[in-house]
């Protein structure tokens, strides 16, 4: 079976070179452009085609798109600016910052993440190292409540504009006898 021409033949080899070479944005010089020929032909659709010294480049992908060899390069996204280590992997196009991976999962550089066994601690990954922080929890009262899957015990009763109130309990924001609030379940209700 053919392959495109220039790969198994390559007739016409210098018009395709300067035409793929020129799809990819590369400078020719005034020589080049007294070189004729045609564009490169290819015969299976949509096969990724491996053409030497174009596709040695990782960041370019020729591909047989409507009987002609098409090529593009892939555009790498902006790093962010807090990425301090930046990695190129052997056959890849792009840099990327230096990732980690926690219990089987992959974090990109900067981010931060909790896991549910442990609310309380906050993990952050940076240029591949692994942080923790663990949050203080300030409680109020003699008989805190822990609950599942949350970091700090918490207190019965609820906190209005600076003041303790009982669960269940019925009040009135001072300056303002026609509201009248309530504590339910951890949580200040006002008519």
């Amino acid at each position: 079976m053919p392959g495109p021409a220039g790969v198994g033949g390559w007739r016409g080899a210098g018009a395709a070179w300067v035409l793929l070479l020129s799809q990819l944005g590369v400078q020719l010089s005034l020589a080049s452009s007294f070189l004729t020929g045609s564009v490169a032909r290819c015969e299976n659709e949509g096969e990724v085609l491996q053409i030497p010294f174009i596709t040695d480049n990782p960041c370019i992908m020729c591909i047989c798109l409507n009987k002609e060899v098409t090529c593009k390069r892939e555009k790498c996204p902006t790093l962010s600016k807090e990425c301090a280590l930046v990695i190129k992997q052997r056959g890849a196009c792009c840099e990327r910052c230096k990732g980690c991976t926690f219990e089987g999962n992959a974090y990109n550089s900067s981010m931060k993440w909790q896991v549910p066994a442990r609310p309380c601690v906050t993990y952050q990954c940076q240029e591949g190292v692994i942080t923790e922080s663990e949050i203080q929890c300030v409680v109020y009262c003699k008989n805190p409540s822990k609950q599942m899957g949350i970091c700090c015990p918490t207190c019965p009763g609820c906190i209005f504009e600076g003041r303790h109130y009982k669960e269940g309990e019925e009040f009135q924001p001072e300056g303002n006898k026609c509201i009248k609030c309530s504590c339910i379940h951890h949580l200040v209700a006002c008519l």
